[in-house]
C-alpha cells in the first residue's frame, strides 16, 4: 500500500509503549501530508499492544495510512531504513537507540525523542530532537518532511555520524581520549619534579 509518491516514516523496534509508536499515529494527522505512510514495523513485546496501536489508528481515521508489516530481518530490514523518507524513535526511555543509528548508516534521517541516549550525538547533524508529547513530534517530523534544505542538510550528514557512532569511531575516540590522559599526565609529572 506504499506508492512511489508517498513518503513514509519507519517505526521499527519491540512494539512496546514506552517506545513511543502511538506517539507516531497521533501525531500523523496532525501533520496533513495525506500521501505520508507511518510504517511501524517489528514484534510485539507486550501482549494487547499492537491492538491498542490498531484500534489508535482507526480511531483517529488513519488506518489506512499506518502499516503494521511484522518484525523485519536483514536485508528487508535494510531495505526498510533505505527506502523510508525519516525514521523516528519518540521513545519514553531509551539507552541509546541502536535502531536510529542503524537507520542513520543508512542514510536516513531520524526524528527522536530528547529521552533517546543518541539525541545529543544526532541533534541538528543527522536528524531532530523532539519532546515526548504527540503535538511536538508532529511539528518536529512536519519542520523535517516540509523543508527541503533541512532534510538534505541531515541527510548529507548521515555518513559523518555514522563513522563517529560506529566500532571504529568509538575505539578511534577511545584511543584519543587515552593519548590526552597519557599526555596531560606526562606534563602533570614533569612540573611535580
Amino acid at each position: 500500500r506504499i506508492a512511489d509518491e508517498d513518503r513514509v516514516i519507519l517505526f521499527l523496534g519491540r512494539l512496546i509503549p514506552r517506545k513511543g509508536a502511538d506517539l507516531l499515529i497521533d501525531a500523523l494527522p496532525q501533520i496533513g501530508d495525506v500521501t505520508l505512510k507511518l510504517v511501524i514495523a517489528g514484534p510485539e513485546g507486550e501482549s494487547g499492544y499492537m491492538t491498542f496501536l490498531r484500534d489508535r489508528a482507526r480511531t483517529l481515521g488513519v488506518s489506512h495510512r499506518v502499516l503494521f508489516p511484522g518484525p523485519l530481518y536483514e536485508d528487508m530490514q535494510k531495505a526498510a531504513y533505505v527506502d523510508a523518507t525519516v525514521f523516528a524513535l519518540p521513545s519514553r526511555y531509551e539507552n541509546f537507540g541502536n535502531t536510529v543509528a542503524e537507520a542513520i548508516a543508512c542514510g536516513t534521517p531520524v526524528v527522536v525523542s530528547d529521552r533517546c541516549g543518541i539525541a545529543p550525538l544526532i541533534d541538528q547533524r543527522a536528524g531532530l530532537v523532539t519532546s515526548y508529547d504527540s503535538q511536538a513530534v508532529a511539528r518536529t517530523l512536519k519542520e523535517l518532511l516540509n523543508n527541503p534544505a533541512l532534510y538534505h542538510r541531515l541527510r548529507a550528514g548521515c555518513p559523518q555520524v555514522a563513522n563517529e557512532i560506529s566500532w571504529e569511531g568509538l575505539v578511534r575516540g577511545m584511543q584519543d581520549s587515552y593519548e590526552k590522559t597519557r599526555e596531560d599526565f606526562s606534563q602533570h609529572s614533569l612540573c611535580v619534579s
